[in-house]
């Protein structure tokens, strides 16, 4: 599966959390995210659905997107919780999402997603019928 913001490639290995347990732990004990993937992660409904990233061990880019794939939020370089009281938050969106995309850190600058953008999400699996048509 690929992401998209119209020509331009987000992410071309997208890994997609499904079920609660999956989309809890994320990319939890993980030694990195390479260059080119990400990890989406789909709720039923859309909600301020935060990220928290206890055991991380790297920072990323966090992107969240509304029930018509609008760019509604975004963390550049979140930081894993570490026993520095800074690190200890929870990401938001600024409005209602439906859709998060964990990124490796730095992505949002260079592929220049900003709030407002479209996403579109291309070769999804059939595993998620709601979304399986492709909008490109």
């Amino acid at each position: 599966m690929k992401i998209l913001k119209g020509k331009t490639v987000i992410a071309e290995n997208v890994e997609v959390a499904e079920g609660f347990f999956h989309k809890m732990g994320g990319l939890m004990l993980r030694g990195s995210l390479p260059k080119g993937s990400a990890l989406l992660m789909v709720f039923s409904k859309p909600g301020k659905h935060g990220i928290w990233m206890p055991l991380m061990r790297f920072p990323i880019d966090i992107v969240f997107l509304d029930s018509r794939k609008r760019v509604v939020g975004l963390h550049e370089r979140a930081r894993p919780v570490s026993f520095r009281k800074r690190t200890w938050r929870v990401y938001y969106p600024d409005k209602p999402g439906k859709y998060v995309i964990e990124l490796p850190a730095g992505t949002v600058k260079r592929k220049k997603i900003a709030a407002g953008d479209l996403l579109l999400f291309q070769n999804l699996s059939n595993r998620m019928p709601e979304q399986a048509i492709y909008q490109g």
